[in-house]
């Protein structure tokens, strides 16, 4: 099998123009002169899509969730480790077509590029499938992705009535810290 029926068989769709598949897993080393017939297009309009779908599916799951909560998790889905781990689960880079010296580099294992070109498979599919086909795929793929790493929360330290954080005031209202004696240093040249 070649890479982009291997592709074809990952995506679970039979491409009407194969060259768009083709060019999503060409790296921009194996293109022509100036990066014409690398992913970096149709990674960009994946990028897109694949924002769109998650937000989507986030708000389905999380009917009740403000857009505070579901942004962080739409940025942890979408970002570049959790798209770079889907790539890696699924043999990605096995499948991306880099010049022979970006391969021997081990270019087609960094992680930016393996996100790269699984943004790039699903502008393809978007492209020449539409809408409706992409959507089970990567929700498939981020469900799995979403169940190893949830995002963290931040927490805010707590803050004093005042505005200021307790060790401030602890610092400000303490004879220790407040005013330090200057200490001087002795320097003679003669011992």
């Amino acid at each position: 099998m070649t890479r982009t029926e291997i592709a074809a068989a990952f995506l679970g769709h039979e491409f009407s123009r194969p060259a768009l598949l083709s060019e999503a897993l060409t790296h921009r080393s194996a293109a022509g002169a100036k990066g014409v017939g690398s992913n970096e297009r149709l990674e960009f309009i994946g990028d897109r899509v694949l924002g769109l779908i998650v937000a989507e599916w986030l708000s389905e799951r999380f009917p009740n969730e403000q857009e505070g909560k579901l942004g962080p998790r739409l940025a942890a889905l979408v970002s570049k480790p959790a798209l770079a781990a889907v790539a890696e689960a699924h043999n990605v880079g096995a499948m991306l077509n880099v010049a022979p010296g970006e391969a021997k580099r081990g270019v087609s294992t960094q992680p930016n590029v393996l996100a790269d070109a699984v943004e790039a498979m699903i502008g393809a599919l978007y492209l020449d499938a539409g809408w409706k086909p992409r959507a089970p795929l990567c929700i498939a793929c981020w469900k799995m992705s979403w169940r190893r790493k949830r995002p963290r929360q931040r927490t805010r330290r707590p803050r004093c009535r005042n505005g200021r954080s307790s060790a401030a005031r602890f610092c400000r209202f303490t004879k220790r810290w407040s005013n330090p004696a200057p200490r001087t240093r002795r320097f003679s040249w003669y011992g």
